[in-house]
């Protein structure tokens, strides 16, 4: 596998995986720790091969699978009750494939979802449309799921909000309240997540 890049200062290389920590002014440190966290949850591991004026090698190794893993998830989709006609699932998440993997598996389940990218367009969408839930991930740019969230909670407290994310559960005190959902997740967990807040939000109405 080939090297890319001028290499790692030895200082560094210790810290690559700390998350906030970048060499870069306008960084923000999370890509790699983010990376290590899935691949830990897939009980995978993170190989890194790097020398100052050489360039980086970075490999992500997991086990073997049986090669089924497609025919898995669609049959997770399957199995699972749809969700009530009519719910409306606002999904922010500044990662693409995240968001369009997200939004696939709930449309496949059932409800209608809006995609944004980041804190700022939810407040907007929220403010112009109405929403039966709101998934935010905890790391976006201009405006973090804590943040978001707290806007969100301010202008509808009736709206159920769930967290997401790559890290560990959040220890932010802004989301104790927040029910939370680890990334990587399949099918089966965010859908019944999203059934049981929007539950009981309409319980208690």
């Amino acid at each position: 596998m080939p090297s890319y890049g001028v290499g790692i200062e030895t200082p560094h290389l210790a810290r690559i995986f700390d998350p906030f920590f970048s060499t870069k002014s306008g960084g923000r440190g999370l890509g790699l720790a983010a990376t290590l966290g899935i691949a830990r949850r897939l009980d995978g591991r993170i190989a890194l091969n790097s020398q100052p004026k050489a360039g980086t090698e970075i490999r992500v190794l997991f086990p073997v699978g049986d090669g089924d893993a497609i025919a898995v998830a669609h049959r997770q989709l399957s199995l699972l009750d749809p969700s009530p006609k009519g719910l409306h699932v606002l999904v922010a998440d500044d990662d693409p494939i995240v968001l369009t993997t997200v939004a696939s598996i709930l449309r496949a389940t059932g409800p209608d979802v809006v995609k944004v990218e980041d804190g700022v367009d939810a407040i907007a969408q929220i403010e112009s449309a109405r929403f039966d839930c709101v998934l935010l991930d905890r790391s976006m740019p201009r405006m973090d799921g804590a943040t978001a969230y707290i806007e969100i909670n301010r202008r509808q407290p009736e709206l159920p909000v769930i967290v997401m994310s790559g890290y560990s559960e959040p220890n932010d005190p802004r989301l104790r309240a927040v029910p939370f959902v680890p990334k990587p997740f399949d099918a089966a967990r965010i859908t019944t997540t999203i059934r049981a807040e929007v539950d009981h939000a309409r319980r208690v109405r």
